[in-house]
């Protein structure tokens, strides 16, 4: 997982329901989908 972090965040999923690109573990669309940065 520490791998992950080293890797640049992509400017979202192919879909909104799509596991979140930050880790969190929520989907796209209850987590970063209306946030400019992602966290």
């Amino acid at each position: 997982m520490a791998d992950d972090l080293d890797e640049p965040v992509r400017e979202g999923p192919a879909g909104r329901n799509a596991p979140c690109p930050c880790g969190s573990g929520l989907r796209y669309r209850e987590c970063c989908s209306g946030k400019k940065t992602i966290h």
